[in-house]
């Protein structure tokens, strides 16, 4: 029987990653461990582990500093190391539904293993869509939730519930580090999807405990959150011009469409918000960052 992990990725956000541990906990009708990858938490998330924590029984692994979502390549590293074939990854802000593992699992064995990746349904707390969360199948196109599919091919996906195995990672590599935040997951999902056909599962459903049910947008932005913007920004112009002719005009719109929003819309740091926008996709054109193997 292949050994499955549910692996959380989290940092400084002690309380959600309860929320969203209590909730893998209470999956139905399936074996699997808990691994906790920690970015170097400073809350004191290490004291819900270990012994004396309130999760004895859950696998504690500190990345010793913030890593930004690409946490998620030290993660997966860690868990095939630890000899888990299935991977179900997500961030700490996630809440799956009691069948969300199980819905997964159903579908790895209706299609008789051959997929890329398996991702949840991410719903917000209205219920409604999770914006961030829709999967794609080009640059400009998401893909739209049909009510009579449960399996939907998709050829990119966020990280809010992804499943996927030890033998892909082995034969796709690793997500590239390199990004930091931001797009990392479309280039990890989008190179396994060119190997192995993947899926929207809708069956499987997990929340997404945003404060928000928007995409990540600048113009909200304040503080510290607008670096990780610039990743963005680079990371974009590294992933899509790999797409051609779509990529680029891809590119193209969306700097168009973000610095005339920034023009029309932010009164408070309209010029570091431009800079940061302008300094983004000029490094994205030399970055050039290659894949990790195990």
């Amino acid at each position: 029987m292949e050994k499955t992990a549910a692996v959380i990725l989290t940092y400084n956000r002690k309380k959600l990653l309860c929320r969203c541990i209590d909730a893998v906990t209470e999956q139905k009708d399936v074996c699997f461990d808990i691994m906790v990858a920690d970015g170097g938490s400073t809350d004191g998330t290490e004291a819900l582990f270990g012994a004396e924590g309130k999760y004895p029984e859950v696998i504690y692994y500190d990345l010793g500093a913030n890593m930004g979502s690409a946490g998620f390549y030290y993660a997966i590293r860690k868990a095939v190391t630890l000899g888990y074939e299935n991977l179900w990854l997500m961030d700490d802000d996630v809440i799956p539904d009691e069948t969300a593992l199980k819905q997964l699992l159903r579908a790895d064995r209706y299609l008789g293993g051959r997929w890329g990746f398996l991702v949840s349904l991410a719903c917000w707390k209205d219920g409604s869509l999770c914006k961030a969360n829709i999967p794609k199948n080009a640059p400009l196109r998401f893909v739209p939730v049909s009510k009579k599919r449960n399996l939907i091919p998709v050829k990119m996906a966020s990280w809010a519930s992804i499943m996927i195995k030890a033998e892909t990672v082995r034969k796709a590599g690793l997500p590239i580090k390199e990004y930091f935040i931001g797009t990392e997951d479309y280039e990890y999902t989008a190179r396994i999807s060119r190997r192995f056909p993947s899926y929207w599962v809708t069956a499987s459903r997990v929340l997404h405990a945003k404060d928000e049910n928007i995409k990540a947008d600048i113009i909200k932005a304040r503080g510290d959150r607008l670096e990780r913007f610039y990743y963005l920004y680079r990371n974009d112009v590294h992933f899509y011009r790999k797409y051609g002719l779509q990529g680029r005009v891809y590119l193209v719109l969306k700097f168009v469409y973000t610095f005339f929003r920034i023009i029309l819309f932010e009164k408070g740091n309209r010029n570091g918000k431009i800079k940061i926008l302008i300094k983004g996709y000029a490094d994205g054109f030399s970055f050039d960052p290659k894949p990790d193997r195990i």
